[in-house]
């Protein structure tokens, strides 16, 4: 096959493949699995919608997993443009079409549905991971290992990677857990080359004399704690206006801005409002469409709507997981309709999302990783760094990095940005669902699960450093005593309990006890929400939370707190390390008054939670109901009370569904 025909929001047009597309569409016609790695930007995704079409074409079925909904959401709407009702989508969110030909899902709802409907994805012919490398993912990597471990054995697979030194490595661990070769594809060319600068004290540095730069900064004067801090904050925004000043200079708009902080992000937006990026046609243009996305999304008379429309008709915007995720996805379109110029974002932006540009700026290379503040993996930066340059647009991308004099030293700097880029390692740990659902297929022989990961594989076949296979056996060992200590395993094989938490992931343990204890029966729909939000919600650092009474709150919370304390009990008296997390009410006074019926601007005074935070968490909550229904099938009472529950919880912004069927 010479050409593949691609199709883009715009339209579709034909053009010639890549080398490296041409050798993976071959391979994948040839009946062969395909690890595709290349840089962010060289094409690769053009592999999956090769497979895509030619499972369609075929009456065959094919799903599409990502690693992020933003991601399964995009190709949704992509393929839908394309394909019409061939196309479903299935994440914890929402499903629309789920019996469709082609699917698109979350690899978490992959992993979920694997376990929880056994043969039900037997007659799939491709199955797209997308983002592969997210393997190396702290939270979400075991989810990848599972998820290509118990596939169905018939089925090809597709792998879209990022560039990694040890792709063979993966694709050889594939080979021997699947039992079949996996056809590796590599490509190092970037279609848009790359052009990377340096922004240091307000001037553009080669990285040779960014030592200088630096050891002059260290010359002057040390201020104190609190002097120090006004004067990061100073010299940040002078460097993030010399880095707009040289790029609107040079004609090297737009530019996706990555900070690593909300606040920044949205402080540097406002900053940057005296400027206008957009002529009086532009102006129009933009304005004409904001409205319209508004008014269609429903969110025209949001707060954070109104002041929006300022900064996006002077071409300015920001983009993170706080906002509302209807406000997200109007930025998106404007961004890809081009009416956006300067996009101050953090680095969710960067992951799948297909939103490039002609430039990228960094304003720091540091970052805070949930655990220690330090320098971004080489990885990470050449992925974020990739989003700049357009394929058939731009002859050059350009890359700035914003480096600080004071706090930032010229070796780290050097290792981020011309340092070998980092080997992805295995993060494999079976979660107590897994565990139970293997345990009934297999009874003990779970304790030989882990033999199959590829943490195991790195060990055995090359003594990488990491999680011994031996660690691993006395940890799926320990959590299968904790659950025979709590009854969930019993010597005819699962028990009641067993079976509902085997249909629940990550607070299976939580809900399974509450539901032993008789703590859901006795709630009302309102004080279920409240429960679930306690369940899924985990402050933020800083956070002021803002709890119902505890006349109201007593008792939802003792009993849910009792559970917790068993299972942790347990799990100390097994010596596990990782405990179940303990509910957490912070979220609950917002909880009752959506529950019962407020506007989505009144939850601003009952919460210091930013819109999209709170989404995400009612969101999470209303996946996790879905899951228990589905678990305690037989209880009509409880499951129709879930149900209530859940269409109290699931409206207006916070309907998924709604946003993703708007057009």
């Amino acid at each position: 096959m010479a050409k593949f025909r691609e199709y883009e929001s715009a339209g579709g047009h034909e053009f010639e493949l890549d080398t490296f597309q041409q050798e993976a569409v071959d391979a994948i016609a040839a009946g062969e699995s395909v690890l595709v790695a290349a840089p962010t930007g060289a094409g690769k995704t053009v592999v999956a919608e090769y497979a895509v079409e030619l499972a369609l074409e075929r009456g065959e079925r094919v799903i599409y997993t990502a690693p992020i909904k933003a991601l399964s959401n995009q190709k949704f709407r992509d393929f839908r443009s394309r394909f019409g009702d061939k196309i479903g989508i299935m994440t914890g969110d929402v499903t629309i079409n789920g019996a469709a030909p082609a699917l698109i899902m979350t690899t978490e709802i992959f992993r979920n549905a694997l376990f929880a409907e056994s043969g039900r994805f037997d007659d799939t012919k491709f199955l797209i991971f997308d983002e592969v490398h997210y393997i190396n993912d702290l939270e979400r990597g075991t989810v990848w290992e599972e998820s290509i471990i118990f596939a169905p054995r018939a089925t090809q697979f597709i792998c879209l990677s990022a560039t990694m030194p040890n792709v063979e490595e993966l694709a050889d661990w594939i080979s021997e857990v699947r039992g079949n070769k996996v056809h590796v594809v590599r490509e190092t060319r970037r279609p848009v080359p790359l052009r990377y600068h340096i922004s240091c004290a307000g001037r553009l540095v080669s990285l040779n004399k960014l030592d200088g730069a630096i050891r002059a900064a260290e010359r002057q004067p040390k201020q104190k704690d609190r002097d120090s801090r006004q004067n990061r904050n100073r010299r940040s925004d002078t460097a993030t206006d010399h880095v707009i000043d040289v790029m609107a200079e040079d004609d090297r708009l737009p530019c996706i801005y990555f900070c690593f902080s909300r606040a920044a992000c949205e402080a540097k937006a406002r900053n940057a409002v005296g400027r206008d990026f957009l002529d009086d046609g532009e102006r129009l243009r933009v304005e004409t469409l904001y409205n319209d996305l508004c008014e269609r999304y429903g969110i025209a008379d949001e707060h954070m709507a109104a002041e929006f429309r300022r900064l996006v008709t002077r071409g300015i915007a920001y983009h993170h997981a706080g906002m509302l995720p209807t406000l997200k996805e109007v930025t998106e379109r404007l961004f890809s309709s081009g009416c956006i110029k300067l996009l101050f974002t953090t680095e969710t932006f960067a992951v799948g999302v297909n939103m490039p540009a002609r430039t990228v700026a960094f304003d720091s290379l540091r970052k805070f990783d949930g655990v220690s503040f330090g320098y971004m993996a080489s990885r990470e930066y050449h992925q974020m760094a990739g989003r700049a340059g357009r394929r058939g647009m731009d002859k050059l991308g350009y890359v700035y990095a914003v480096v600080d004099p004071v706090e930032d030293d010229a070796k780290g700097v050097r290792r981020v940005l011309t340092g070998q880029v980092e080997s992805i390692q295995s993060r494999f740990e079976l979660a107590y669902s897994t565990i139970l659902n293997l345990y009934a297929r297999v009874g003990e022989a779970v304790y030989e699960a882990c033999a199959n990961s590829f943490a195991t594989f790195q060990r055995r076949h090359h003594h990488r450093p990491g999680v011994s296979p031996v660690h691993e056996k006395k940890v799926a060992k320990k959590k299968l005593a904790v659950l025979q200590d709590l009854e969930y395993v019993g010597r005819g094989g699962l028990t009641r309990k067993g079976r509902i938490a085997g249909q629940i992931n990550g607070y299976e343990l939580i809900v399974a006890e509450t539901y032993a204890a008789g703590l859901l029966d006795a709630l009302d729909e309102h004080e279920l929400s409240v429960l679930m939000v306690a369940f899924v919600y985990e402050a933020r650092r800083r956070s002021r939370p803002r709890r119902l009474p505890r006349k109201r709150m007593g008792h939802i919370a003792e009993p849910a707190f009792a559970c917790a304390k068993t299972i942790r009990s347990a799990e100390k008296t097994r010596k596990l390390e990782d405990l179940t997390k303990l509910p957490e009410f912070g979220l609950s006074l917002a909880t009752w008054h959506w529950s019962g019926g407020c506007e989505f601007d009144d939850l601003a005074g009952l919460t210091d939670l930013g819109p999209g935070d709170v989404v995400r968490n009612f969101r999470l909550a209303i996946q996790l109901m879905r899951q228990t229904i589905k678990a305690v099938e037989g209880d009509e009472r409880l499951a129709e009370k879930l149900r209530r529950a859940i269409r109290l919880l699931n409206r207006d912004v916070v309907d998924a569904e709604r946003q993703l069927r708007t057009e």
